[in-house]
């Protein structure tokens, strides 16, 4: 059953990881919304499959960003691009006709790492995934992992054939 959620936490898996240490010492509050769905689908085309990068004209953006949250989310969440004072809102601001990368860069050899610790089937088409995402350094002490707990249904309409519920910490 686990193989059935790989192409959906593969996708998820950069943003996820990037944004476990911003949670990680508390001083970012965890939320999950219209926008901040728009900045994780925006962090993974920009930095995991790179199908958009600096200078890809705006209007291009959106539209692949629009295909790849309804992929994500379905119904559940829409292309929200704002640019506010809380990660992760400043992870991108529009700049002439494009979007600039606006956070901190990964450092210190850091990659991304993901592993999905528990999966719990709520009904015949939803699941909750429990998983451990973050920066994995080359010792754990410089490591920032967080828990979140993805729940995902089913849609066949959706590449990955499955969206995203909800998504949380643990």
């Amino acid at each position: 059953m686990a193989k059935d959620f790989v192409s959906i936490t593969k996708s998820m898996k950069p943003f996820l990881s990037y944004s476990a240490p911003y949670y990680n010492d508390g001083s970012h509050k965890f939320k999950w919304d219209n926008a901040s769905a728009t900045s994780c689908v925006l962090y993974n085309m920009y930095f995991g499959n790179k199908s958009i990068k600096y200078g890809t004209p705006y209007e291009n953006i959106e539209k692949l960003a629009k295909k790849e949250m309804k992929n994500l989310f379905g119904n559940y969440k829409k292309y929200n691009f704002v640019y506010g004072e809380y990660y992760p809102d400043y992870a991108f601001i529009k700049t002439n006709d494009t979007i600039i990368f606006n956070a901190s860069h990964i450092r210190n050899g850091k990659k991304y790492d993901l592993k999905v610790n528990k999966i719990i089937q709520k009904n015949k088409d939803t699941f909750t995934l429990t998983i451990k995402a973050g920066l994995k350094a080359s010792t754990e002490s410089e490591s920032s992992y967080e828990d979140y707990i993805l729940t995902l249904k089913s849609d066949k309409k959706s590449k990955y054939k499955y969206v995203i519920k909800k998504l949380a910490l643990k």
